[in-house]
């Protein structure tokens, strides 16, 4: 049997700085926060905003929470509808502007979304409806908008 020459297991100058720089690397990956999705903060931050805007009947920073080709799918008093660009969104909106929104329990639920969509919330006043607004994120950093939005009605919840 060959005996292997032990000098050519001996790791060279270069071998030795490419392992230590995969090594950073992966222990770079393992502690680098992970990327701010859709659960992240700017998420809450947007959401925050577009609460703060429906509820102050501010309708430009409402409108400011979504992304200019949005969809909005509703299901109003005609039945479903859909208002796409932010021009139709806005004209869908501002009748809404004069409802009393601070009235209504606000909280997250995703357990309600729609397929596709990232997050839910809720709108609602115990007992006597629930608005179930169910978002699709895009966007980076301050850049994050709504690009789409379903809004289903569930009375007596």
């Amino acid at each position: 049997m060959k005996h292997m020459n032990v000098r050519m297991l001996k790791p060279s100058g270069w071998w030795v700085l490419v392992i230590a720089g995969v090594s950073v690397l992966l222990v770079a990956g393992c502690v680098t926060p992970p990327r701010d999705d859709a659960s992240g903060e700017r998420v809450d931050r947007l959401m925050d905003r577009w609460y703060r805007g429906l509820t102050n009947a501010d309708l430009d920073l409402l409108m400011d929470t979504y992304a200019d080709d949005a969809v909005l799918h509703g299901l109003g008093p005609e039945g479903p509808s859909e208002f796409e660009g932010i021009d139709a969104i806005r004209a869908a909106q501002e009748p809404g502007m004069n409802a009393d929104w601070g009235a209504f329990d606000f909280a997250r639920a995703d357990g309600l979304a729609a397929d596709g969509a990232d997050r839910a919330y809720t709108l609602s006043i115990p007992g006597e409806v629930t608005l179930v607004n169910s978002f699709v994120y895009e966007g980076d950093g301050d850049a994050l908008r709504i690009v789409e939005q379903w809004i289903t009605v569930r009375e007596g919840e």
